[in-house]
C-alpha cells in the first residue's frame, strides 16, 4: 500500500493516523470480524454487546483457514441463529464501509501472538486502519506519553527523517514520533514484511553474514544460513555465556551447522570486556557488576573480519540492547570497503537511536540508501535497512 508523504516530519505529525483502535465504536455498523475459529462466538458476543443495530458481514478465521474449506459459521446466540460467510483476505476490498476488527484468542499465549501478528501484518497491507480487542497484555503495548520528545530532539529528528529514502519509510518514523508523543501504538504503521524479511536487504545465496545479537533460540540464525546456502556463511554473535553455552548444544543438532559460526562475544566499537546482564537473548551492558550480571568479551566487527580473514561482509544484522551505535563504530572499515547492506535495531536507548543512527550509517558510507519499518504493534522491532544501489 503507496503512502504520499511530503514536507517535513512537524507536518507529518499533524496529521498521522490512528492506524489500530482498541476496539469498537458502539456506532459501527458494519464489521469484518478476523479471528479464530475457537474464538467466533466470544468474538459476535462482544460486537454484540458492543455496537447498536451492527451487522457482521463475514468473517476471516486465522492462521490461514479458506472460505473455500469453510464456506460459513453457524452461530446460535440469545439473539437467534446466524450463518455468516466465511472470507479470505483480498474480500476486505468488497467491504469499504465495514470496520475490520481483529479479536485475539488468548493474547497472552505465545502461539496465539504469532497468529495475531501474522493477521495483523496481512492487514497493514490491505486497509489503511482497523481494530483490535481485547488489548494485547503487554508492557510494550503502551507507554507513558512524551508529549516533548519532538520539541527537545526536533533538529536530530528532521534530519533522521530526511535521511530516508522512501515515503513509505517517512510515514513509518512518523507514525513512531506520533506513538512516542502519545504513548499510543495504535499510531504506529506497519509493513506487510516480517522482521527483517525487507526485501531489497534480504539474504541472498553465497552471503557473509555478521549476526549480532541471537534472540532465544537459533531460528532467526537458521533462516539467515538457509537463505545463504549452499555456499555462504553467517557469524552469529551472543555474548552471554550461559546462554552461549545452549546455543552450542542446539547448534551441534542444526543441519545447516557448517555454515553457522557461533562466537561468544559482544560487539562494541573495541576489544575488551563488559558487564552485562544475565538475560538470554536479552542482555545488555551495564556498568556495574552484581549478582544479576555476568562478563563477556567485546570485540568489534573490523578486528573480528580481519583476524578471521574473512573475504568480505555482504550483510550486517544488529539487535544487541542498544549497542547498536558502538558496533557500526567499530565496523566503520567494513561499512567503507564493501558496504554491506544493514539491518540495525532503532527501538532500543529510550527511542534516542532514532536521533543518531541514521547519521552515523550516513556518516561511513554517504551513499547509503536508508528504510524503516516498524515490525509490530508495539514500542519494539523498528528496525532501519540500509543498501548502496549498484
Amino acid at each position: 500500500m503507496q503512502t504520499n508523504v511530503a514536507g517535513t516530519l512537524r507536518e507529518q505529525l499533524l496529521k498521522c493516523p490512528l492506524y489500530i483502535s482498541r476496539g469498537l465504536s458502539k456506532y459501527t455498523k458494519n464489521v469484518l470480524l478476523v479471528t479464530s475459529k475457537n474464538a467466533v462466538a466470544e468474538a459476535i458476543s462482544y460486537i454484540g454487546s458492543t455496537c447498536h443495530d451492527v451487522k457482521i458481514c463475514g468473517i476471516i478465521l486465522f492462521p490461514d483457514c479458506k472460505k473455500a474449506v469453510i464456506p460459513a459459521v453457524h452461530i446460535e446466540s440469545d439473539a437467534g441463529k446466524f450463518i455468516i460467510p466465511v472470507l479470505d483476505y483480498e474480500d476486505i476490498i468488497d467491504y469499504p464501509d465495514a470496520r475490520v476488527l481483529v479479536y485475539l484468542e488468548d493474547p497472552a499465549s505465545p502461539q496465539a501472538s504469532n497468529n495475531h501478528f501474522a493477521a495483523i501484518r496481512t492487514l497493514a497491507g490491505i486497509v489503511e486502519s482497523f481494530a483490535i480487542y481485547p488489548e494485547i497484555p503487554n508492557t510494550l503495548w503502551y507507554t507513558h506519553p512524551q508529549p516533548d520528545f519532538f520539541r527537545n530532539n526536533s533538529r536530530k529528528l528532521e534530519y533522521s527523517y530526511e535521511a530516508f529514502s522512501d515515503a513509505e519509510s517517512k510515514a513509518a518514523m512518523a507514525s513512531m514520533i506520533k506513538g512516542i508523543i502519545t504513548g499510543d501504538p495504535g499510531f504506529i504503521k506497519l509493513p506487510t514484511h516480517r522482521n527483517y524479511r525487507f526485501p531489497l536487504t534480504w539474504i541472498r545465496q553465497g552471503d557473509i553474514v555478521i549476526d549480532g545479537g541471537i534472540s532465544e533460540r537459533l531460528l532467526e540464525v537458521v533462516a539467515f544460513a538457509q537463505a545463504a546456502a549452499p555456499n555462504g556463511k553467517v557469524y552469529a554473535f551472543e555474548p552471554e555465556p550461559s546462554f552461549f553455552q545452549q546455543l552450542i548444544k542446539e547448534h551441534s543438532n542444526c543441519e545447516l551447522k557448517d555454515l553457522i559460526s557461533l562466537q561468544n562475544f559482544g560487539l562494541s566499537s573495541v576489544q575488551g570486556s563488559a558487564h552485562i546482564t544475565a538475560n538470554a537473548g536479552g542482555s545488555r551492558v551495564v556498568s556495574q557488576q552484581n549478582e544479576n550480571t555476568a562478563t563477556c568479551r567485546l570485540i568489534d566487527v573490523d578486528s573480528f573480519v580481519r583476524e578471521h580473514n574473512i573475504p568480505r561482509i555482504d550483510v550486517i544484522k544488529l539487535d544487541i540492547e542498544g549497542s547498536e551505535a558502538e558496533c557500526l563504530h567499530g565496523a566503520q572499515q567494513t561499512l567503507r570497503k564493501w558496504k554491506p547492506r544493514l539491518m540495525i535495531s532503532t527501538y532500543h536507548n529510550s527511542y534516542q537511536d532514532l536521533l543518531h543512527l541514521p547519521g552515523i550509517i550516513k556518516q561511513y558510507v554517504p551513499e547509503y540508501k536508508l528504510y524503516l519499518l516498524n515490525h509490530f504493534p508495539n514500542f519494539s522491532e523498528t528496525v532501519i535497512y540500509a543498501i548502496v544501489e549498484p
